[in-house]
């Protein structure tokens, strides 16, 4: 008399596969979403260093009086970089902030011949000077862009 109809021994048995599946299913849904959130919050972090990096050259051309507060204030904003991209960028941005330091330098000497009247020497360092501006103006009008392009991809693989 206390047996169990069928139908519920039936829907007992099948009722242990559905809830392993649904944790299953479940599991890999909390995986996706979380090396999503992973890869947005590495994309948020590099896009600041790339923004900085766009910020920093721009004052360099259009300031030329790029001082060490600046570079440091750089650097300190940029610290990240080292952890978050690989060599390549990490050199393309040690030879952006030694252009910027260059074009500091050379608007510095620029200034001294010209106040010595020193006319000669004043060119050579202006010609110097414009010549490593278009170079700085090149990196921000897109060749910045295409080094931090790969890195600066959201989509998950």
């Amino acid at each position: 008399m206390n047996e169990v109809p069928t139908w519920i021994q039936y829907l007992s048995a099948f009722l242990t596969p559905v809830i392993a599946l649904t944790t299953v299913f479940i599991a890999l849904q909390q995986y996706v979403l979380s090396r999503s959130k992973y890869r947005f919050d590495l994309y948020e972090r590099r896009s600041k260093v790339f923004s900085e990096t766009q910020s920093f050259i721009k004052d360099a051309v259009l300031s030329s009086n790029n001082t060490t507060e600046r570079l440091k204030e750089f650097k300190d904003k940029t610290i990240d970089r080292y952890f978050l991209f690989g060599a390549e960028i990490n050199k393309h941005i040690d030879q952006i902030e030694e252009y910027t330091e260059n074009l500091a330098l050379l608007n510095f000497r620029c200034s001294q011949e010209r106040e010595q009247g020193n006319l000669e020497l004043e060119e050579r360092f202006s010609n110097e000077f414009m010549d490593l501006s278009i170079k700085c103006t090149e990196l921000y009008n897109g060749g910045n862009i295409e080094v931090f392009r790969p890195y600066l991809n959201i989509k998950v693989k």
